[in-house]
């Protein structure tokens, strides 16, 4: 009875939330690969060169993943590359039709989960969807060190494959379906939408790592992030993003 008391609270949720999004925010209706399957990789013309930004390496909440402090003094300077002078803001704009807030960002190492674990929740490592969201936020991956085929990376379905195991999961977790899995070089970049396709974390085969920075998105009226991203980066990824929709942000045009 709770499970599906909160999936009743999420599907309401994610209804109200996507039709005030596409009500107040959405500035033109687009058709593409992104929102076709749900999932696309992309390129940027150089390297962005990550590993700069990281102050120094945390503890996680368990012995399978860490996270990097990203600068307080570098978050400015950091948005600005990726998403000004790499002009990626502007990129996503044109295929989805909406400005966004980056709402929350992240970036960690994942490790190696041996056999006899894996059938746990180690780090979002069994199929799932980001229910409480709306369908229009937009999750963006780019790696810190070169994602390869034994790093594991994300693992995802796409969005009418996700439709289909919708209602029993469990066929999807005990069968050999085939996903998209994320092979990716420092340039390059993942868009994907959380809500609408099944997704989970790869896992690194045994001494190798997977280092990436995952950024939050939702849509807004313009291009900005929130005031207080440097402390978020210690928290867990924060639910409900509409709530928090008046919480103080950043213009991102400020950052030029």
């Amino acid at each position: 009875m709770n499970n599906l008391i909160k999936n009743l609270v999420f599907n309401i949720y994610t209804f109200f939330s996507t039709s005030f999004e596409n009500f107040l925010f959405k500035k033109q209706v687009v058709n593409n690969q992104l929102l076709q399957y749900g999932y696309m990789k992309y390129n940027f013309v150089n390297n962005l060169l990550l590993k700069q930004y990281i102050e120094k390496k945390i503890k996680g909440s368990n012995n399978y993943i860490c996270k990097y402090e990203i600068k307080k003094n570098k978050i400015a300077e950091l948005i600005y590359l990726i998403f000004i002078k790499n002009n990626l803001s502007k990129h996503i704009s044109n295929l989805t039709g909406f400005n966004y807030c980056i709402d929350f960002f992240v970036a960690y190492e994942t490790k190696h989960i041996p056999e006899t674990e894996k059938q746990n929740q180690i780090y979002a490592n069994h199929w799932h969807r980001d229910k409480p969201f709306s369908k229009n936020t937009l999750k963006l991956i780019i790696p810190i060190e070169e994602i390869g085929e034994k790093n594991g990376g994300i693992e995802i379905l796409d969005k009418e494959s996700t439709l289909f195991f919708k209602k029993n999961i469990q066929n999807l977790e005990n069968k050999n379906i085939q996903f998209y899995k994320m092979l990716a070089k420092n340039n390059e970049y993942l868009l994907f939408l959380p809500n609408l396709c099944f997704h989970r974390a790869g896992t690194p085969e045994d001494n190798l790592t997977r280092s990436q920075i995952m950024f939050q998105l939702n849509p807004s009226k313009n291009w900005c992030y929130k005031k207080n991203l440097y402390d978020l980066q210690f928290f867990l990824e924060p639910k409900f993003p509409l709530f928090k929709l008046l919480n103080k942000t950043i213009s991102i045009e400020n950052e030029k």
